[in-house]
């Protein structure tokens, strides 16, 4: 009898633990939305034109009528079927705003949305809602009232212009995924920015770093609803960009030497590593390179110096820099004064289409027997850390290569190679004897 008890005392302790997780689990709506048509005063003028409207029922509470804009005789007009006698093409488009309907509620269904009577009148008729735009609709405007002025203007280039196209695709792609069509802003919560980088990072297989970057643009989108007062506050922003911080390969003395070194039988090829190795000494990014014209480059107390201030090649940070031309790069600059390409472009250096000079490169690099990736910013790395490891202050090193802090070198320039640490401690330890 006692056992009896005990095993019916642990099965209600499990059934009423069963009905607290299922009265805590949320319900799924039974209600359905029902799509029809009506005609208005259609009893009261049986032989004149009545307007058609459309009737959205959410459960036994919930209706919303709305002229489709259309109108016949109620004795041409079948409610049911929503076919209007000897007229197909208003037929076709009666079906097509109630198909519209239809999916705008299959979507907010699917995706746990509440459904919106409202936005679904909306979608079926492709107006706005009280004059605020959809997700999608945001994006364009903001693409037409922001990105194309500064475009415009010249406060990005057309490269950068073209690669944020792309991230807006890959941004309504991942809206359309999670909410469907027509998705209000308000929809858009905090929790959706990280489930954006991480969509981005399984879908269309970004790194952390660019997916940051575009979740960081989408941020910059809601601050532009904000502006407008589309939306009271942006649900992005807490959102920070958390960056893996990889460290960058640079090449080091030897290898350089290698480069400068090794033979090739094709002039093409000179050129390429010419104009790389230019870059290893004066750390200019491919556009400084190539819009590198004679008078960026000053004497000042007998040594010539690349000053970019006046024309601002740096269109990145608009930064003036100050660069030392060495004996190296000076050698260079006077191989190419009198190719025909730069006297005809009025440039110091014959510089070639990016995606060319790194499929140059990549020979250059099994040529030289280089095991590290060649690309035309492998050589701005590279001078970076040669200045630093020498010993050159980080903030000089910054500004000679246009950046607006030292953070920026710090994070994506520096590489301390094993040789100058052991240098830089034998170098403390001589002085220290020295001066006991």
């Amino acid at each position: 009898m006692k056992r009896r008890n005990l095993v019916n005392s642990k099965t209600s302790h499990a059934i009423n633990r069963l009905d607290r997780q299922n009265s805590e689990m949320p319900r799924i709506s039974s209600k359905q939305l029902n799509i029809g048509f009506v005609l208005r005063n259609a009893h009261l003028t049986p032989d004149e034109f009545c307007k058609i409207y459309i009737v959205l029922c959410y459960g036994s509470r919930r209706r919303l009528a709305y002229s489709s804009g259309f109108s016949c005789k109620p004795a041409d007009f079948n409610s049911e079927t929503g076919i209007i006698k000897g007229n197909p093409d208003d037929t076709r488009l009666l079906a097509a705003m109630k198909a519209k309907a239809s999916e705008c509620g299959s979507d907010m269904r699917l995706t746990g949305r509440a459904i919106d009577l409202q936005i679904i009148k909306a979608y079926s008729l492709d107006i706005e809602i009280e004059g605020i735009p959809t997700v999608t609709e945001c994006f364009d405007r903001f693409w037409n009232e922001v990105i194309q002025v500064q475009l415009k203007v010249g406060d990005i280039e057309p490269g950068t212009c073209r690669r944020l196209k792309a991230w807006q695709g890959h941004l309504l792609a991942f809206v359309l995924v999670r909410y469907g069509n027509r998705v209000a802003l308000s929809t858009i919560t905090p929790a959706d920015a990280q489930a954006c980088l991480l969509w981005l990072r399984e879908n269309k297989g970004h790194s952390n770093d660019v997916a940051m970057r575009i979740v960081s643009h989408f941020k910059r989108m809601l601050d532009f609803a904000v502006a407008s007062e589309w939306i009271q506050r942006n649900p992005f922003m807490m959102f920070r960009k958390k960056m893996e911080n990889k460290r960058q390969e640079s090449l080091t003395i030897k290898e350089v030497e290698a480069i400068q070194n090794v033979k090739f039988a094709s002039d093409v090829l000179d050129q390429v590593r010419d104009i790389f190795l230019f870059s290893c000494y004066t750390g200019l990014a491919y556009m400084e390179g190539s819009k590198l014209t004679p008078a960026h480059i000053t004497e000042i107390k007998g040594k010539l110096y690349i000053i970019q201030v006046r024309d601002k090649i740096r269109k990145k940070t608009n930064l003036p820099s100050v660069v030392p031309l060495g004996k190296e790069a000076l050698e260079i600059l006077e191989r190419y004064r009198t190719h025909p390409v730069c006297l005809k472009k009025g440039v110091c250096l014959p510089v070639q289409a990016n995606q060319r000079v790194n499929a140059y490169l990549k020979q250059i690099q099994q040529v030289a027997d280089i095991k590290k990736r060649l690309t035309t910013h492998t050589a701005r790395r590279t001078f970076a850390t040669y200045y630093l490891n020498a010993g050159m202050p980080i903030t000089s090193v910054s500004a000679m290569l246009g950046h607006r802090d030292t953070a920026t070198t710090t994070r994506h320039y520096t590489t301390v190679n094993p040789e100058t640490i052991m240098s830089d401690f034998q170098r403390i330890r001589d002085n220290k004897t020295k001066n006991s």
